[in-house]
């Protein structure tokens, strides 16, 4: 599915590994080349509902606009395979992409779920726990546009976007709509100013996701949304599927 193609990337000045800064090398001469437009440290933070979390290494966005995650290590494990593996069932969306340093140079790998087996024994919806009933009647909302195919896939507080150095913003839902993007919204009986900088920050450092406010009046859905500078935006996209 494509996504929105960016035009930009953030550096970041300091890394876990030495392999990771290495890397950056890599992603930096794909973008030169034009095969990526767009890339980002540790990003987000993927929940894998009973089987933990994954963090990618990397996040890249193609020319063609496909999200992909990106794992860089030298010596890797069954189980961090594993993990990747359930992220890439759970997210069928994105490519996720083992990069693996060894004395040779670096061996690329591509996990795709159709590749996994028994994917579906992964996909396994959990009770979600809603902070609300709003939240609770707006999934209901989603789940009724996902079978006019308006929605493809949503899930409740899937990802943690991360803001800055130990902070990050969840929002309440992630969803993709028909004609293949990512949304991010955050449901709202009543907006706080703290909840609106976060939004409007995530707006900002995440470009390849939508990001809307989601609120009831009058009995009817509401919605403000948020360009990629972080801006109110008045005006609703065309490929707003609701």
């Amino acid at each position: 599915m494509a996504l929105r193609v960016i035009t930009k990337c953030s550096v970041r000045s300091s890394y876990k590994t030495a392999l990771d800064q290495n890397h950056v090398a890599i992603l930096n001469h794909r973008m030169d080349d034009g095969n990526i437009v767009w890339w980002k440290y540790r990003p987000f933070v993927l929940s894998l509902g009973e089987h933990g979390t994954y963090e990618p290494t990397f996040a890249t966005i193609s020319r063609q606009g496909t999200l992909s995650c990106e794992t860089v290590f030298r010596k890797g494990t069954a189980d961090d395979q594993a993990m990747i593996k359930v992220a890439a069932c759970i997210y069928p969306f994105i490519n996720f992409k083992l990069a693996h340093y060894n004395k040779k140079g670096i061996d690329n790998k591509t996990i795709k779920w159709q590749s996994v087996a028994n994917c579906g024994d992964f996909v396994v919806e959990k009770p979600a726990n809603y902070a609300s009933n709003l939240e609770q009647a707006y999934a209901g909302h989603l789940m009724m546009l996902s079978h006019t195919d308006n929605v493809l896939w949503f899930q409740h507080e899937p990802i943690k976007l991360r803001l800055a150095t130990k902070t990050y913003y969840t929002p309440d839902f992630l969803y993709i709509n028909g004609d293949g993007q990512l949304w991010c919204e955050e449901v709202k009986g009543y907006w706080h100013d703290d909840a609106r900088v976060k939004i409007k920050v995530a707006a900002e450092l995440h470009p390849y996701l939508r990001f809307r406010a989601v609120t009831k009046k009058m009995g009817c859905w509401d919605w403000e949304y948020f360009d990629p500078q972080g801006k109110f935006v008045t005006e609703r996209p065309t490929s707003d599927p609701s």
